[in-house]
């Protein structure tokens, strides 16, 4: 199990830093790599790092491994869980055009969803943009004590 998890750390390491590399690289490009290519491939960064949390970490649990199928079956570009892991939230990947679509299809889906409508469908499922999230400056104190 230790090198399973270890694996997972490092690889997810790796992962972050090709999708931080891939989100920069495409932000002050001006290439012809069409978005949709560079969205398939932040996609499957999330897969890669759901299937490692699933299997190597051991950090899911059926439930989410679940919802992150139906994610996918109703169109998400990628999709894994976020937080801690052993239950809790998953974040998905969807073009604007098909977020519509997309949470119709997985409330009509995923068990514990269908039947909601409205405000409590909301709670539970939503859509939210990428942005630079929040800023701040960090100071760092030290208390020293010492020892007795």
């Amino acid at each position: 199990k230790l090198y399973k998890r270890a694996k997972h750390v490092y690889s997810e390491a790796l992962r972050v830093l090709q999708f931080r590399k891939l989100c920069l690289d495409t932000a002050a490009s001006s290439s012809s790599s069409s978005s949709a290519d560079v969205l398939a491939q932040l996609g499957q960064l999330m897969n890669d790092s759901q299937a490692s949390c699933a299997a190597d970490f051991q950090c899911s649990c059926p439930e989410l491994d679940q919802l992150t199928g139906i994610a996918r079956e109703a169109g998400a570009l990628g999709s894994r869980l976020t937080g801690a892991g052993w239950g809790g939230c998953t974040v998905s990947l969807i073009p604007e055009a098909q977020v519509d679509a997309f949470i119709k299809k997985v409330a009509e889906t995923y068990p514990p969803y269908k039947g909601l409508q409205g405000e409590a469908l909301s709670e539970v499922i939503f859509a939210t943009r990428p942005s630079v999230g929040a800023c701040g400056e960090l100071s760092l104190f030290v208390l020293n004590r010492p020892f007795r």
